[in-house]
């Protein structure tokens, strides 16, 4: 499904795609793939597959992969079975099983891999970081 104007649904199943921005007030829930430049979800994202090529903005994230271009910003949780790509990640919990990011800010992280230029538990970035190995902190 490829929207351009304005669309209003209960459930979405297979690939949303979307040129300009992904704005919900409630929950969005696509049992495929989600593809759009800006997100801003108040509520929940549910999705196999999230991609975001500029901005992420959600309440809470629930994914099996999590790609973001630019920064991502969430309220709540951020839930990733697969492999979580991004430049900035501002989050409260962060449970992924692979992480790679120029930035990670976060008051819980726990990742089997970490990946970054910027990662650290030392300036206050992160409260609690556990890993199974950590590769650029």
């Amino acid at each position: 499904m490829t929207v351009t104007s304005e669309l209003q649904a209960d459930r979405i199943i297979g690939t949303l795609s979307v040129d300009g921005d992904v704005a919900a007030t409630s929950n969005l829930n696509v049992t495929g793939s989600i593809s759009a430049s800006t997100a801003t979800i108040n509520g929940s994202v549910t999705a196999d597959a999230i991609s975001v090529t500029d901005q992420a903005t959600i309440g809470t994230l629930d994914a099996d992969t999590l790609s973001v271009g630019g920064s991502v910003a969430v309220q709540q949780d951020i839930v990733v079975e697969g492999t979580t790509t991004l430049d900035v990640l501002a989050v409260t919990g962060l449970t992924a099983g692979d992480i790679e990011a120029h930035s990670v800010t976060a008051g819980t992280l726990a990742a089997d891999d970490v990946f970054g230029t910027e990662t650290t538990a030392t300036t206050g970035q992160i409260q609690i970081l556990t890993t199974g190995t950590c590769s650029g902190c």
